[in-house]
């Protein structure tokens, strides 16, 4: 069966990488943040509804947070901590007496402010950025893998996709999560088999919800979920990986039963994402998608698949 080959695939993501970097070092630093937000765009196909989300929040919580649209959009550098920190205190503090429409709004937007902070900490048993904040909603912590410091656990994603899981917020959450994998944890976990979570979760959601205004997005994230499944299917790569100190060695027989229908569903899927939203950044990268599974070669997909740690 002909497929495309994988290394040749790492090396033009790379190169796409490096110019990308070029490109954004070689404009002046007052247009340096617009470059940096187009390649953003035209590499992350939910681009678009991450920037409605923020919006939304900045309308609704606006005028009791003034400083929360430019928290929104600190980006997570070092120097940005400070404010986003405050931020986020400060939109928790009033989470207990926000009216009651307004509670989904503020959890969420807690969500998005602290993924941006981090604790350095390094070779320690915990570390909490908002260490001393007396808050009514408790956020974890938890150590990236290899000892990269303390990140949020993106528990508040889940909470408001389930509490409030039949308003806009509670939409927006769920379609986060699963993007994320379906899952809150800052490391993903290589028992865990997030493809099928994905397909299971987000399929259950649109049979419940057939008339979501984001319904084209959801489909999207399913059918990269069944792509992944078909093209680890398809894996040879599992040497080449090794050397990069990961492995998915194993995972062609782990998926290969039900390959072909998984084929199929992602072509069904894809398509139907990009009839219900022309013109949309995951349209574009179905398009892109659809011809390659067409011709039944590997598509390379690696969407919510968890590399393991190479056995040493």
């Amino acid at each position: 069966m002909p497929r495309s080959s994988f290394s040749s695939s790492l090396i033009c993501r790379a190169s796409l990488l490096f110019l990308g970097v070029l490109a954004f070092l070689a404009v002046p630093r007052a247009r340096a943040q617009d470059a940096w937000e187009d390649m953003l765009s035209r590499n992350d196909p939910l681009y678009d509804l991450r920037k409605e989300i923020k919006e939304s929040l900045k309308q609704k919580l606006a005028a009791s947070q003034p400083g929360l649209a430019g928290a929104l959009d600190a980006g997570g550098s070092a120097a940005k901590q400070a404010p986003v920190r405050d931020a986020l205190v400060k939109l928790l503090s009033g989470f207990a007496s926000a009216p009651a429409e307004t509670k989904p709004a503020v959890l969420l937007g807690a969500d998005l402010l602290a993924k941006q902070l981090y604790c350095a900490a390094k070779g320690t048993t915990s570390c909490n950025p908002l260490a001393g904040a007396k808050l009514p909603v408790q956020l974890t912590w938890e150590m990236k893998k290899p000892a990269d410091g303390w990140f949020y656990r993106r528990d508040l994603l889940l909470r408001v996709s389930k509490e409030y899981a039949d308003t806009p917020w509670g939409e927006m959450a769920f379609i986060l999560l699963l993007d994320n994998g379906y899952s809150t944890a800052v490391n993903c976990d290589p028992q865990r088999d997030a493809v099928r979570e994905v397909i299971r979760e987000g399929e259950s959601y649109l049979s419940a919800r057939p008339s979501s205004p984001r319904r084209a997005a959801i489909l999207f994230l399913v059918a990269q979920a069944y792509d992944a499944w078909w093209s680890l299917s398809q894996s040879e790569s599992a040497a080449l990986l090794d050397d990069a100190g990961w492995s998915e060695v194993g995972a062609a027989e782990r998926y290969q039963a039900g390959a072909a229908q998984a084929r199929e569903k992602a072509l069904r899927y894809y398509q139907e994402a990009a009839k219900l939203a022309p013109g949309s950044k995951f349209a574009d990268k179905a398009a892109r998608q659809i011809p390659i599974l067409q011709k039944s070669y590997d598509t390379n997909q690696r969407a919510y698949y968890c590399f393991a740690p190479r056995e040493k």
